[in-house]
């Protein structure tokens, strides 16, 4: 059997046919607000019927099958959602129409016609019925109501969820009567610009674990689906398995809207594969979700599982931010705050995120002063080996897993894991050969690392504060003639930390223009440990450069240096 079918279809062959759709029980409720709303009513006005291949594009539709014409919405179900809801919308203005006595028949006629669309009409009940089942929390509301076009819908006592679904109704319904006056206009509108005109990539897999390769796939090609769907979905579906109550479905539903909130901008999918290679054998992108299946299977297993993330979400957000309130807390010293921050900095700035699953485990196995001794071995070797050497991460993140493996699983101690950094720790003759070529043309890099260098030098800015300073290039960054004629290849210069200085950033912005005794001047004005390396030379040349360059890689090498004896 294929792992999965891509189809490109029409809104008409999506729904106009026998098919059904079921949004899992405990994915996300419905969350499209008029923003979202606007947006494809727009899309929808721009669509020009005369022009044979004009047409909207509607994105992804995730399904897994399930049965012959039943499908489970793997991801889509805002935007099917959405659609299904504008077919309401129009039924409920083809109703009023022929409550009013206008145009009975070719209205009635038309309201069939488009209710083919939501569901037919169950012969014993009478109740028409719905090509799509909502999740847990907006099924009955939409059923209850939307699908049997009432009239009176509650207002109040009801989720935030259920009133985003009626006043998606009502904002389509409003749209459609001030654009429209028959009832022929409206159906010409919802066949031709709709059914006909809307497309959906569809993929159809066979299982869970296709429908999450899926996701993943999709998302690393920069298609971005909301992948914690379904994982959350298998998560609390095992809750169910042996009668679950109520309220513990409930409580776990609750916990992980925590967790995603914690998340926030932070990618979900990383998350998930950080926290389980903290603790588990590595699994890769592709095979996360079936290695979380083949472990996860009981109710009890979940429940654990869930807290464990909702613990580490908040231990993950952190060390992707050096400022958040769980390091300034009273729990750590200023210094000890310095300490974290100063790794967390160097991490985020130079997108370092191998050492997570190592600093996750740690988190909850170390004591405070063995976590932030870790720290300075991560921050060490970040430095060399990532940062200034540039040195293949392929083999270095596996170190971070197994070493994490090691804390989590075996509790190794932080003397016993110490050693296994030695083959990443570039020596002292390859870390300064490899500054003495390196370049920095960010200046928030190149801040960090004159910083480094001032505080190695003089542990004090005088007056100044970070956030007063900016990167000041001596060799300014436009090239002139004058600057030209003194140096050979200047371009090679210009972003090494050798060439640059920190100044105030109200300084005069003409600064680049100068000549090097005027920016000199000025720089010294700083009383900068740093800056004052420059207090020597009287020109600015090749000599000079190198010089300061040499003298600066003699200072970083000491700044981050680990003794393994």
């Amino acid at each position: 059997m294929q792992p999965f079918i891509t189809n490109q279809l029409k809104l008409s062959d999506l729904i106009g046919n026998g098919k059904k759709f079921i949004v899992p029980k405990f994915q996300r409720d419905y969350s499209w607000t008029e923003e979202q709303w606007g947006d494809l009513w727009s899309d929808l006005q721009e669509i020009k019927f005369e022009q044979k291949n004009d047409s909207h594009y509607m994105g992804y539709l995730v399904l897994q099958e399930i049965s012959d014409n039943e499908y489970i919405i793997v991801d889509g179900q805002q935007r099917l959602t959405t659609v299904t809801i504008l077919f309401i919308s129009a039924c409920y203005i083809f109703e009023e129409m022929i409550a009013n006595g206008e145009d009975v028949e070719a209205n009635q006629i038309n309201l069939e016609e488009i209710r083919k669309y939501i569901g037919p009409r169950n012969p014993i009940t009478k109740a028409f019925e719905s090509k799509i089942t909502l999740n847990r929390n907006n099924n009955h509301f939409y059923k209850t109501f939307l699908c049997q076009l009432q009239k009176h819908i509650p207002v109040s006592g009801i989720k935030s969820s259920e009133k985003l679904l009626k006043e998606t109704k009502d904002f389509f319904v409003r749209q459609l009567k001030a654009k429209f006056t028959t009832g022929q206009q409206i159906i010409e509108f919802i066949l031709q610009n709709v059914s006909l005109r809307l497309y959906f990539t569809t993929i159809i897999v066979n299982d869970e674990v296709n429908a999450y390769a899926i996701f993943e796939t999709l998302n690393a090609r920069g298609v971005q689906l909301s992948t914690p769907d379904l994982l959350k979905n298998y998560l609390l579906s095992l809750s169910t398995k042996e009668g679950g109550h109520t309220s513990v479905l409930d409580e776990l539903d609750e916990t992980w809207e925590k967790i995603t909130e914690q998340i926030g901008v932070n990618s979900f999918n990383d998350f998930i594969r950080h926290e389980w290679n903290s603790r588990n054998k590595s699994a890769t992108k592709t095979d996360l979700f079936r290695r979380i299946k083949s472990q996860i299977v009981t109710p009890q297993d979940s429940f654990t599982y869930i807290n464990q993330l909702y613990t580490q979400s908040f231990n993950y957000s952190a060390l992707l931010d050096p400022n958040s309130e769980m390091w300034s807390s009273s729990d750590y010293s200023s210094e000890e705050q310095r300490k974290i921050k100063s790794t967390l900095d160097l991490l985020v700035k130079f997108k370092i995120m191998q050492p997570i699953p190592l600093l996750l485990a740690a988190k909850i196995e170390y004591n405070k002063q063995d976590f932030i001794k870790l720290l300075r071995y991560i921050e060490v070797v970040s430095m060399r080996y990532n940062v200034i050497c540039n040195l293949s991460p392929n083999d270095q993140e596996a170190l971070y897993k197994n070493l994490a493996n090691q804390v989590s699983g075996l509790k190794h101690k932080i003397y016993q894991i110490k050693p296994a950094f030695i083959p990443f720790y570039p020596s002292d003759d390859e870390f300064i050969h490899a500054f003495i070529y390196k370049d920095f043309k960010q200046n928030d890099r190149a801040k960090y690392l004159l910083l480094k260098l001032q505080s190695s030098l003089d542990n004090s800015l005088g007056i100044l504060h970070e956030s007063d300073l900016t990167v000041e290039h001596i060799l300014p960054q436009r090239i002139d003639e004058t600057w030209g004629g003194i140096f050979n290849t200047p371009e090679t210069k210009v972003y090494k930390l050798g060439n640059m200085a920190l100044i105030p950033k109200n300084t005069n912005k003409d600064l680049s223009r100068k000549s090097f005794a005027e920016k000199k001047e000025i720089i010294l004005q700083t009383d900068l440990a740093l800056n004052r390396t420059i207090q020597e030379f009287t020109v600015w040349d090749e000599d000079s450069f190198a010089k300061r360059q040499a003298e600066l890689a003699k200072h970083i090498k000491t700044i981050w240096r680990i003794d393994f004896a």
